[in-house]
């Protein structure tokens, strides 16, 4: 469990040096407790799309598979003070580093998180790291 202790060290962390951090996770049943942005920014967990239709839920999962351990599916930086999205971040070759694996696209509609805004649609599925068929 990510206690609020540890999130307010995380909060503290990044108002000092800028780097926006998702909490190390200790065990998988921690993932159920990050919010989307750590999710997504997290080598050990995965944000998935709801099986079971929600189409605006997204679950987050530990990494099942070689693919997703240590894939980060976005990162971020920060810019004047805000915390967005790191446009250099290369998933597809961050993916593809690790023998036998490759980029699973982002469904039709999906909105990461940090565009909620400006996002049309919304719904869809993140993108993943997964072994190459």
């Amino acid at each position: 469990m990510i206690h609020t202790a540890s999130k307010y060290a995380l909060a503290v962390l990044f108002a000092v040096t800028g780097l926006w951090l998702s909490p190390q996770i200790s065990s998988a049943s921690e993932c159920a407790q990050l919010d989307r942005l750590q999710c997504e920014t997290s080598p050990e967990c995965m944000s998935v799309k709801d099986a079971d239709g929600n189409a605006a839920a997204y679950l987050c999962e530990p990494a099942a598979n070689a693919c997703e351990a240590d894939f980060q599916q976005m990162r971020t930086v920060v810019i004047d003070g805000l915390v967005d999205e790191d446009q250099s971040y290369d998933a597809t070759a961050a993916c593809e580093a690790t023998p036998g694996c490759g980029i699973v696209p982002a469904g039709a509609c999906y909105c990461p998180p940090l565009d909620q805004i400006s996002c049309v649609c919304g719904g869809g599925a993140p993108l993943s790291c997964a072994p190459k068929p």
